[in-house]
């Protein structure tokens, strides 16, 4: 079901920290300083979101409900459905 919703990418599609890491560099990257950059972005991101987590749970402890299910699934929303597509790092999301 979830499937519908996120189709899984593709084995030709890239990884959105890879483009996103070349539209950064100005330039398309190869080897070790692709993959330097595109994990620096994934674990940017996490971090950045997992604080952000912490935060609202600090102050709005409503959001820890269902162990934080709420936040991910709006998280998911806005990155996969909004963010990534309007920046053209994914394709976007069939209806």
């Amino acid at each position: 079901m979830i499937e519908k919703i996120y189709p899984p990418r593709t084995h030709t599609e890239p990884e959105s920290s890879d483009l996103l890491a070349e539209k950064l560099a100005g330039h398309e990257l190869a080897g070790p300083k692709k993959e330097i950059a595109a994990e620096t972005i994934s674990w940017g991101f996490g971090a950045l979101t997992g604080a952000a987590y912490g935060a609202l749970a600090e102050y709005y402890p409503a959001a820890t409900a269902k162990d934080g299910a709420s936040f991910g699934i709006v998280l998911a929303s806005l990155t996969q459905e909004g963010a990534l597509p309007a920046t053209g790092l994914s394709a976007e999301p069939e209806q």
